[in-house]
């Protein structure tokens, strides 16, 4: 995957499946691709036709669908995008129209992803495999089944920790040594 399917300089899985799967694979969660999650610079959120139309098409109460919509093409951060809906929104309404969302399995908002930096797939209780290609990184974590206690082998920090080690690694120039 580091290097897009090829393995010493042979091809051993195609060009059009590695594209593929890294891309993002469906609608709700623009950070999807196919068994890999995509990792971002940034991510941020808005409210688009789409989803005004599926919280109608889900029988979402109309007011807040309509309050909803006057952030219908705003590209927020997280944090702006929970202050806007709380300037939309009263905390009886969240409350009250929340639930209703969820109980649908209907979003509250649209992902947009800024450039990709990185993939990576986890697995079960705690397995993890990062790929950073602008680094030439790949990190895996592994942990045995039946001595995992997730209260303190959870490593919550693992990407965060992956990608300051890539951005530090590429600041030093170590990154573009190695030959593919």
């Amino acid at each position: 995957m580091l290097n897009r399917g090829t393995w010493n300089g042979k091809r051993v899985i195609s060009k059009s499946w590695i594209q593929q799967s890294l891309e993002p694979a469906q609608a709700y969660n623009r950070l999807s691709g196919l068994l890999w999650w995509l990792y971002p610079k940034w991510k941020k959120y808005t409210v688009d036709d789409g989803l005004i139309a599926e919280w109608k098409q889900g029988g979402i109460d109309p007011e807040f669908v309509n309050q909803m919509a006057a952030l219908k093409g705003k590209i927020l951060t997280g944090p702006e995008f929970e202050v806007a809906v709380h300037k939309l929104l009263s905390k009886q309404e969240l409350a009250r129209w929340m639930p209703q969302l969820e109980h649908r399995g209907l979003m509250t908002h649209r992902f947009v992803p800024g450039p990709m930096l990185g993939y990576y797939a986890e697995g079960y209780e705690g397995q993890y495999l990062f790929v950073v290609p602008f680094a030439r990184l790949v990190v895996a974590r592994q942990i045995r089944h039946s001595e995992y206690r997730c209260e303190q082998d959870g490593f919550g920090e693992f990407y965060v920790r992956v990608m300051a080690l890539a951005d530090s690694a590429s600041t030093a120039g170590v990154v573009g040594q190695q030959k593919p």
